[in-house]
């Protein structure tokens, strides 16, 4: 009877010692809350410059990604900018791409023209179908030639208008140093005829760059995206309406309401067609392409619902009559937006990119045709390269 009580106080002496936690136990639950808590609130508390910091910064990295991979893999990469499902003229997602392949078939010649440049012409069965399955666009320029083929020669070509399978050299990269004759290059060609033409050599064409493989879109914060008509972007990006530029929807000539809105639009859609808005880069760090000669590229990051509200204020911009002055606008945005607002810039002679404020100022000789809502000079802090903090 003895032993059976003494098991009895036993069993309850264990169970009493497990019926509470250690004040060391109690502690490290209350951290591990405060922690939680801390993200949770955080995540659903940040105010308008930290979500537009989050999403110039994403974009900034994803740019200085595609810069690095293009240096460190010799060939040309970049970033893709994707168009809103719901809103044409915004971008909240981006993608890598490079140059997909080469293409080899046939032979070309370089060329002398005349009016002081070279050409690269391609043969008969150079080309053939590469339009046809969309591996090459006659229509643009930026692709890169490596000639001979194997040398390391390599150049970027741009599509001379009015002659077949013919496109001119408009920059080189190491080692070759593309002259008027050619003396820089290496191998030295042997040249003949009038205009001079080297021999048939063989080549490499980098094809229209592609979604890099196992790669997933980049995502901005979901507020927050990239204005392209607050953007100073190349125009080739843009399909304009009023292409006279006097402010009003004509009945006669070459324009057209594209939108069926009854309005001109500043720009009635971006990459329209087989273009792309592509970011891309050389193996030296610079822009590839046509994108080089741009000088500068500024892009406009702010919040969603602020580019709907300007909306109404670009409409009213566009009807001032811009057909008797020189700098048609590149960009419509508001001088003073109801959330904050950033602008990214890149630098295409040296790929270099900053982040910079946008300058609100009203003032140059457009002032009166845009109306006091509309910052004239907004990317004056990039012009200086002045950096955020």
């Amino acid at each position: 009877m003895k032993n059976s009580l003494r098991q009895f106080e036993s069993i309850s002496s264990e169970a009493n010692s497990r019926r509470g936690f250690t004040l060391v136990e109690l502690l490290v639950a209350i951290g591990i809350l405060v922690i939680l808590t801390t993200l949770t609130v955080s995540a659903f508390t940040l105010n308008d410059g930290d979500r537009v910091s989050n999403s110039i910064s994403t974009f900034k990295n994803a740019l200085e990604g595609a810069r690095s991979r293009a240096v460190a893999e010799g060939q040309v990469r970049g970033l893709r900018l994707i168009l809103d499902e719901n809103d044409p003229r915004i971008v909240k997602s981006m993608i890598y791409v490079g140059a997909s392949d080469y293409h080899t078939r046939g032979t070309v010649q370089a060329v002398w023209n005349t009016g002081g440049f070279w050409e690269i012409e391609f043969d008969s069965a150079g080309l053939g179908n590469l339009q046809n399955i969309g591996a090459f666009d006659d229509t643009v320029g930026g692709y890169r030639i490596e000639v001979p083929a194997g040398s390391g020669n390599w150049f970027t070509l741009q599509n001379s208008l009015g002659v077949p399978h013919r496109w001119r050299i408009i920059e080189h990269f190491e080692p070759s140093s593309w002259n008027t004759t050619l003396a820089g290059w290496s191998p030295a060609p042997t040249l003949t005829g009038n205009p001079a033409r080297t021999e048939e050599l063989p080549y490499r064409l980098e094809l229209k760059p592609t979604i890099l493989e196992g790669e997933d879109p980049i995502l901005l914060d979901p507020l927050t995206c990239i204005d392209l008509d607050g953007s100073r972007v190349p125009e080739s990006w843009r399909t304009r309406e009023d292409t006279n530029r006097d402010g009003t929807l004509d009945t006669m000539g070459s324009e057209s309401d594209l939108n069926g809105n009854g309005l001109f639009d500043f720009a009635a859609g971006y990459a329209q067609g087989s273009n792309r808005m592509d970011i891309l880069f050389s193996p030296d760090g610079t822009l590839a392409g046509n994108l080089k000669s741009e000088g500068v590229i500024n892009f406009r990051i702010a919040y969603v619902s602020d580019v709907i509200l300007a909306l109404p204020l670009r409409q009213r911009a566009l009807t001032y009559d811009y057909s008797g002055i020189a700098t048609y606008p590149d960009f419509i945005l508001p001088a003073d937006p109801e959330k904050d607002h950033k602008a990214l810039t890149i630098f295409t002679q040296t790929g270099s990119i900053i982040i910079t404020d946008i300058d609100p100022t009203i003032s140059g000789s457009l002032t009166n045709g845009f109306n006091n809502d509309i910052a004239t000079q907004p990317y004056y802090y990039a012009r200086l390269g002045r950096e955020s903090n």
